[in-house]
């Protein structure tokens, strides 16, 4: 609802990145690591997507992501979760 009110640009609240963004992305993820495309998608939820999008131009996101530290806390968490 809040995402397609701001024109399902990618963020919450106007055109940058906050906070709600950040943590939207980090939800998507660890959605996404136990259930795959089943919920969350490009063409299951797109306003919900573009948020994953636009989180991955910025390029710390996009750093912290490829790195090894990253992948290995993802692991973690999902054997945490049981998955």
């Amino acid at each position: 609802e809040h995402l397609q009110a701001n024109g399902a640009n990618g963020h919450y609240v106007g055109n940058k990145v906050t906070l709600a963004d950040a943590k939207t992305d980090y939800v998507i993820s660890m959605i996404k690591g136990v259930s795959g495309d089943e919920l969350i998608s490009e063409s299951k939820t797109p306003a919900i997507w573009k948020v994953r999008q636009e989180m991955d131009k910025v390029e710390g996101v996009a750093v912290w992501k490829a790195s090894e530290e990253y992948k290995a806390l993802d692991k973690d968490n999902l054997e945490l979760l049981a998955y």
